[in-house]
């Protein structure tokens, strides 16, 4: 299954969007990439997340920033009777480009990383939480300051890991690409099983 671009909508060129996503049907976008830059929180929701070469569960407060064309997905686990409930940050990379300068060498490690996917600590998530929510009250200015609030918290914390192993963006390679969507369709076939990582080392080396 190979890794999908998935457009995001622009809205008369906004550097940014912002999205709460409370439906299985936005939530559940297959494996894909695409330019922007991505910073999702699952407020409510576990499953399988897959970002990069890296596969893990994520829990309730998953805060993860995403480079750009790293492909991503999320997927829950079954059986949840509630929807997922998120909320999604897509950063035009002309606005990162605008903040990737020396006046902010914090944001410019950020974003350096964010090419791995970064996965911030759960007391993170629930301190920036209610400014992600806030957004959706605020004009695109006021928008604009709390998203640079946030920005500034991720870029000094260190109360975070990366995801991938190496960076990890989008490659026409065949070769590669086929071996990381092999591993992500073995895994989606099969997360309800007990799977070890011969397994799935195994299986892409078919």
């Amino acid at each position: 299954m190979k890794a999908m671009y998935k457009p995001v909508p622009k809205e008369n060129c906004r550097l940014f969007r912002v999205e709460k996503q409370e439906s299985n049907t936005e939530f559940h976008y297959p494996w894909h990439y695409h330019p922007e830059f991505e910073l999702t929180l699952i407020q409510k929701k576990s499953g399988i997340r897959y970002v990069g070469n890296n596969i893990e569960n994520y829990f309730d407060h998953d805060l993860v920033l995403l480079g750009s064309n790293l492909p991503h997905t999320w997927i829950n686990f079954e059986g949840q009777e509630e929807f997922p409930k998120a909320v999604v940050i897509f950063f035009d990379q002309e606005f990162i480009t605008w903040l990737n300068n020396d006046q902010f060498p914090g944001l410019v490690q950020l974003f350096k990383r964010s090419n791995f996917g970064i996965k911030f600590s759960k007391e993170l998530a629930l301190e920036v939480e209610s400014k992600l929510l806030n957004l959706f009250e605020l004009d695109n200015f006021e928008q604009c300051i709390v998203l640079m609030q946030v920005l500034k918290l991720l870029a000094t914390t260190e109360d975070f890991r990366l995801l991938s192993q190496h960076g990890f963006s989008f490659d026409p390679n065949p070769t590669k690409s086929e071996r990381i969507n092999a591993v992500y369709q073995f895994v989606s076939d099969n997360y309800t099983k007990k799977i070890s990582l011969e397994d799935v080392a195994g299986y892409a080396n078919q």
